[in-house]
């Protein structure tokens, strides 16, 4: 075993502990995605849905449900067929910044949905 490797795992899971101590209604169990919707909901002014939602991770201030799709390299974005009413997709680089994009109706999406990021113009 490499013990660089332990002590770098480590310290993520230490990391994640301390997250969790700031922010604490999210896991961070899945970075990428809890990092997405973190900065997706505090970005976009969104409501955080309930952690039992199925088909969508946030809401506007008028109700319309919002699907939040993070992701760091590629483009082969999965995402859940619903009937949410806005789709978000952010690139979270590793510097962890964050570029939205799309954010508009899932509807415009959905009849391309095995190519998404043609798409959304990936």
């Amino acid at each position: 075993m490499n013990d660089q490797i332990i002590q770098l795992v480590k310290e993520i899971f230490e990391n994640t502990i301390k997250l969790k101590a700031i922010e604490p209604s999210y896991t961070w169990r899945n970075l990428l995605g809890d990092f997405g919707e973190y900065f997706s909901i505090k970005k976009y002014d969104l409501i955080k849905a309930p952690s039992n939602s199925k088909d969508f991770d946030a809401t506007t201030k008028d109700g319309a449900t919002v699907q939040i799709k993070s992701f760091n390299t590629g483009t082969n974005i999965k995402y859940k067929e619903s009937n949410v009413d806005l789709l978000l997709v952010i690139q979270i680089f590793d510097n962890a910044e964050c570029e939205t994009i799309y954010f508009d109706e899932f509807k415009k999406i959905k009849p391309h949905a095995k190519s998404l990021a043609l798409a959304i113009g990936m």
